[in-house]
């Protein structure tokens, strides 16, 4: 049959009729099928986002909110990437539900933005932390209080509330105000006020100022004409941040001042120097110091070592008279307080001879003043040097020398001292000797050379020697001492040098020689190290000759049989063969050294004659007393 319309149409919503018509001759009835057309659904979800980046993706749900199951394209939200970002939902089959679209916007995190606070003054009151920054974002902060009892920086941490895709930020807080280190007190003296006092201060924001009554401010740290009491020193910043310290001036009763030289012991060969300390040294305003020595022990050199408090006013002035060295200083218009067991300064001497030298104060002729004009009580210890005697040597060593020479450096010992002798090599190694034996001369030996001898006394004497060693004139014609005459030799001695001269007045750096004699070239490099080498061309001739009997009785007496050499020539080839008297091969060898001791496959030969070929060659230029092959017959006995 057939169907009227032939075709389902989807295009049209509702129902539709489509009839059945058998074709003719079946029997058959119409029937009718009424066919429904549905509409699309087209799931409906909630609009997800916008969301923070990073934050954590709510799942993307499976089941509309109208009833359509499905899946998602992707299948997972990403919050990692910012901007919008399309999801495709595709319904399951048979639903008539339609693909849809949902774009999920990722927004950016904000950094929430405040207004700096600080730096603030040490125990200031700190202003309130805002919980809203200045672009908005709501939170809180941790610690939730400045806290101005600690100096230096500190971090708080603001943790903005949920659901604002904000980041938390940190602001570093600086507590930055002055701090007193210390404060140096210098005491007042007899009741007067000339006490001193430098206030010792850092951080806070220069200039610093200072004060020790809170009301006049200087920029200087200092403070004199103090008298004994307790005071408070007051420091404050640009900013107006201020600390405060009390502290305390005394009073005290001058005594004498006691000077003393030092008993000192030193080498013979180095300066000497004899330090001066004292002690009370407070409010000096000027002194003179006489010292007397033996002249004839030492002499004087210079004053070394001189207090810095001394050296920054007026450095002390010198007299210098036989035997004696008048020291003098002034601190007008003001003084000078060193501090208890302080050097004055040291003076330098230069021992003449080994011994004892004291050191005399001229106790009327020294004076010291106070600031206030009085003289200051005084106390003078002398001292003393024992001049220990010093190695007297004479050391003869460096030099430029070539390679391969060889030299001695040697310390020659002028008196009776028993000495230890240290030579210390460029490489650091050490030799413990009088004498450093340098054969042969290498390049690496080029360099310093440190030389040290000591006596039991511990003075020692040191000498720094330099070694030079330039590249010798090494040269070679020949490796061997001789060759043979008769043929043409190329003498070579290699380029590179700066003269040659063979032994007929040749200058080249080649020589071609073939007649008998010696041959010799000199040679001499860019550094005029010399160098030479010869050769010998001998006639050389190979004699061989042969035994006609042995014995091989184990007496080591002509117990082997081979040929015989003479001269200094040997074959380059060389093959004996042994035969019995059936022609049988019965001994054979190619070492021209070795020889036939009687023994056939480790039996002992019948005596008896065996014949012998010998076969051997020579280099062309080479004579010889026979030709090869050398062919004869040799007698074994018993």
């Amino acid at each position: 049959g057939f169907w009227t319309p032939s075709v389902i149409n989807t295009m049209v919503l509702g129902p539709a009729d489509y009839v059945f018509t058998p074709d003719a001759g079946q029997c058959g009835v119409e029937i009718t099928m009424t066919i429904v057309i549905d509409d699309e659904i087209v799931p409906e979800f909630t609009q997800i986002g916008p969301l923070c980046l990073n934050s954590t993706a709510p799942t993307l749900p499976t089941v509309s909110n109208n009833g359509i199951t499905g899946f998602w394209t992707p299948a997972a939200i990403n919050t990692t990437v910012l901007g919008p970002a399309d999801y495709v939902f595709t319904p399951d089959a048979g639903q008539c539900g339609v693909e849809i679209t949902m774009t999920i916007v990722i927004d950016d995190e904000i950094v929430p933005e405040f207004t700096q606070i600080g730096p603030l003054c040490l125990n200031s009151a700190a202003p309130t932390l805002p919980t809203v920054s200045n672009n908005g974002i709501t939170g809180f902060w941790t610690p939730s209080v400045i806290n101005t009892t600690v100096l230096g920086p500190a971090d708080y941490v603001f943790t903005p509330d949920a659901g604002q895709c904000s980041v938390e930020v940190v602001m570093t807080v600086n507590i930055d105000s002055p701090v007193i280190i210390n404060i140096e007190t210098r005491p007042a003296t007899n009741g007067l006020p000339n006490g001193e006092a430098r206030v010792i201060a850092s951080g806070g924001l220069a200039p610093l100022e200072y004060s020790i009554n809170g009301i006049d401010w200087y920029p200087l740290n200092e403070f004199n004409g103090l008298a004994a009491d307790v005071y408070t020193a007051y420091v404050r910043d640009a900013r107006g941040c201020e600390i405060s310290q009390e502290f305390t001036i005394t009073n005290s009763v001058v005594a004498e001042v006691l000077v003393s030289a030092q008993e000192v012991e030193s080498c013979l060969n180095v300066p000497i120097e004899l330090p001066v300390f004292s002690e009370n040294f407070i409010d000096v305003v000027s002194f003179t110091l006489v010292l007397t020595f033996d002249d004839a022990m030492v002499t004087y050199l210079n004053l070394v070592n001189v207090h810095p408090l001394l050296e920054a006013i007026s450095p002390p002035s010198i007299e210098l008279a036989a035997g004696q060295i008048t020291i003098r200083y002034s601190a007008a218009p003001g003084s000078v307080t060193l501090p208890t067991n302080a050097q004055l300064f040291g003076i330098l001497f230069n021992g003449m001879n080994p011994g004892n030298v004291n050191f005399n104060w001229s106790f009327d002729e020294c004076l010291i003043l106070s600031a206030e004009g009085y003289e200051i009580p005084k106390s003078l210890v002398p001292g003393s040097v024992e001049i220990l005697p010093a190695p007297a040597l004479q050391v003869y060593a460096g030099g430029t020398f070539c390679e391969g020479d060889s030299t001695i450096f040697r310390a020659v010992n002028q008196d009776a001292q028993l000495l230890n002798y240290v030579w210390t090599r460029p490489d650091g190694s050490l030799f413990n000797n009088r004498e450093l034996v340098l054969n042969p001369l290498q390049i690496s030996d080029n360099g310093v050379y440190n030389f040290m001898a000591t006596n039991p006394e511990g003075c020692s004497v040191t000498e720094t020697i330099s070694l030079v060693v330039n590249p010798g004139a090494f040269v070679n014609i020949s490796d061997t001492d001789s060759l043979c005459a008769g043929t043409m030799h190329f003498l070579d001695a290699g380029s590179g040098f700066e003269t040659y001269l063979w032994q007929d007045g040749s200058n080249l750096q080649t020589y071609t020689a073939t007649e008998a004699g010696e041959y010799r070239v000199e040679v001499v490099n860019s550094y005029g190290c010399e160098g030479s080498s010869s050769v010998w061309l001998v006639p050389c001739t190979l004699e061989l000759t042969m035994p006609n009997a042995f014995t091989p009785n184990g007496d080591r007496i002509n117990d082997v049989f081979k040929p015989v050499l003479l001269g200094d020539i040997t074959p380059s080839r060389f093959l004996m063969q042994i035969y019995n008297k059936w022609g049988e091969l019965v001994y054979e060898t190619s070492d021209y050294s070795a020889g036939w001791n009687g023994f056939v496959k480790g039996s002992l030969a019948p005596a008896g004659v065996y014949a012998f070929v010998i076969n051997f060659e020579v280099p062309g230029y080479i004579n010889v007393t026979v030709k090869s092959p050398v062919r004869g017959s040799v007698t074994l006995l018993r």
